[in-house]
């Protein structure tokens, strides 16, 4: 069961990580597939939000594997035996 919930976790965080490379990728390269001028201040707006989301949405599934995994677990054995 533990295994399948990590597993779980890390391909959600892949797919966020390569979704977000992807939007970056495409911003920084092709915004005008997008529908963004290239050079504009629109096309760094969207590399900084794309960026911070991406870092922000993959540490916060990072402390949730790390913080509530292990330490869930060493606090059920600890109160429950």
């Amino acid at each position: 069961m533990q295994f399948r919930r990590s597993v779980g976790i890390g391909v959600l965080v892949g797919g966020l990580l390569l979704t977000g490379l992807v939007l970056g990728v495409l911003v920084w390269l092709h915004p005008e597939s997008l529908g963004i001028a290239s050079g504009s201040v629109w096309q760094t707006l969207w590399l900084s939000v794309i960026s911070a989301t991406t870092f922000i949405v993959v540490i916060f599934l990072g402390g949730y594997q790390l913080l509530g995994g292990r330490r869930g677990i060493q606090l059920s054995r600890a109160c429950c035996g």
